[in-house]
């Protein structure tokens, strides 16, 4: 693992990582089967003039009632295709309104940042090799718990700063991603994404403050996210040596980084076990049946490969070390502020990615293969 790995990141189900931002109405349009990013700022320069035109832009967009089609009536000679950044085409989503989860980018085109792998690799890492640092970890957390004063970010750092070291004198400071590649923007789609919640046994889907049964009815989130099939590339390595031998002898538990591979596939599996399960005993068969497909896989990668699930909608378990906190570990979470409901089914929500009105799959699974350069 001292050598420079090349790493190739495959897209498994949709993948969003946000860079804080949202389209809103008035900064794109649907035209045919596409949907044309505008540069706004340019189109209001362009039509400076045009005082109508500029009323109507300005009093809509806080309507929420804007409308391209009403828009351009105060401006028919506008060519609004001269003012489209770029195009994205829906996969599987309804009819698309409201805002839009934008994808990060640099220079306008898309990439996979190296922090959302490495974070994604560390948490799967440490889940891999749970049953080594319980103990010491639980412990640390349990100090925190009784603390009333802590915040949440103390309740959630302590623990693994204890296990690990603070991040300058942490094993997973060697661990090193590069950003991806930059891709062509024909790489991402918008898909349609809803909220899963799980109420009195059954499975019911999340609309504005209450939560219906059918999922036609529920909100939809759209989301611009690159493309099952999509590949990136960039660079990896697990660095064990360093100049300073001194802040080498004092990182804690840098054992963590041997056979880091193979804990982490063995983790993929536990947790695809468990969502698999959780979608057929709540009746989504074609989320179960991905969770089938994505377990087959994982049982077939080479020593050089791995499972990951990175962005956003991934929630809270993709995230943490939660699944292995018991139901009275979540109780006293809950007495610090931590919003749980039922410590006996914790998360009781997930975020599902819709196709042609049904669900379909889950956001965030690709596929790493790691290579020597």
């Amino acid at each position: 693992m001292e050598k420079p790995f090349q790493y190739e990141v495959e897209i498994i189900s949709p993948v969003n990582i946000g860079d804080g931002n949202r389209y809103r109405e008035f900064e794109y349009i649907i035209e045919g089967d596409s949907i044309g990013f505008i540069d706004v700022i340019k189109l209001l320069k362009s039509n400076k003039d045009n005082t109508s035109f500029i009323d109507y832009f300005y009093r809509s967009i806080d309507s929420f009632r804007f409308s391209w089609q009403d828009a351009l009536k105060y401006a028919p000679k506008i060519d609004i295709s001269e003012f489209i950044s770029y195009q994205v085409k829906p996969c599987g989503a309804s009819r698309v309104k409201g805002d839009i989860v934008s994808f990060i980018k640099t220079t306008g085109y898309p990439y996979i940042p190296g922090s959302s792998l490495k974070g994604s690799f560390r948490t799967g890492l440490m889940r891999g090799v749970w049953p080594s640092i319980e103990e010491e970890y639980k412990a640390k957390l349990d100090d925190t718990l009784r603390e009333k004063d802590k915040k949440l970010k103390e309740i959630d750092d302590y623990p693994e700063e204890e296990t690990f070291g603070k991040p300058h004198y942490s094993p997973f400071k060697f661990v090193r991603f590069s950003d991806s590649s930059l891709l062509p923007l024909d790489a991402l789609g918008i898909y349609e994404m809803k909220i899963l919640n799980i109420c009195h046994g059954k499975a019911k889907w999340f609309k504005k403050n209450e939560n219906v049964e059918e999922s036609e009815n529920a909100t939809a989130i759209y989301i611009e996210a690159l493309k099952p099939g999509i590949r990136a590339e960039g660079f990896f390595e697990i660095k064990q040596r360093t100049k300073n031998e001194e802040i080498y002898r004092i990182i804690k538990n840098v054992w963590i980084l041997k056979n880091a591979f193979n804990a982490i596939r063995n983790d993929t599996k536990r947790y695809i076990e468990g969502e698999k399960y959780f979608y057929k005993e709540y009746g989504l068969d074609q989320v179960a049946n991905f969770y089938q497909r994505l377990e087959e896989l994982n049982g077939k990668l080479g020593e050089n490969e791995i499972l990951l699930q990175i962005g956003f909608g991934t929630g809270y378990l993709s995230k943490t070390i939660g699944c292995f906190l018991s139901a009275e570990d979540l109780k006293k979470l809950s007495k610090q502020g931590v919003r749980i409901s039922d410590a006996n089914l914790f998360p009781k929500t997930r975020r599902i990615i819709f196709a042609n009105g049904n669900p379909d799959t889950v956001p965030g699974w690709v596929k790493i293969t790691f290579r020597e350069v």
